[in-house]
């Protein structure tokens, strides 16, 4: 019993320092709350937001949720609108999540 920890341990630890080390991300995204945004930065965020609505949507949008297999219609969302914008396409994927 004791042989057989003692060789598990040892090739976990074997294992574990002849694994490469991870990557080191280049570039770290930080995720930052509405009211800590400077009014540049806000600007911009509204200036990206607004260009999602006027770009078409592409079609590609695949919804992970089947929300048409519920039985109960409070599950339901209405159908995606073929003609709408990212933006559209992005609220869309928010309802079908939740």
């Amino acid at each position: 019993m004791k042989f057989s920890s003692v060789f598990s341990l040892s090739a976990i630890i074997a294992l574990t320092a002849a694994a490469k080390p991870a990557r080191k991300c280049s570039k770290l995204e930080v995720r930052k709350e509405w009211r800590t945004f400077s009014k540049t930065e806000r600007k911009a965020w509204i200036g990206a937001v607004n260009c999602l609505n006027k770009k078409p949507r592409t079609g590609k949008l695949q919804l992970p949720v089947d929300t048409d297999s519920y039985s109960e219609a409070k599950f339901h969302i209405a159908p995606l609108n073929e003609s709408s914008t990212y933006y559209d396409d992005l609220v869309y994927i928010h309802m079908n999540l939740n």
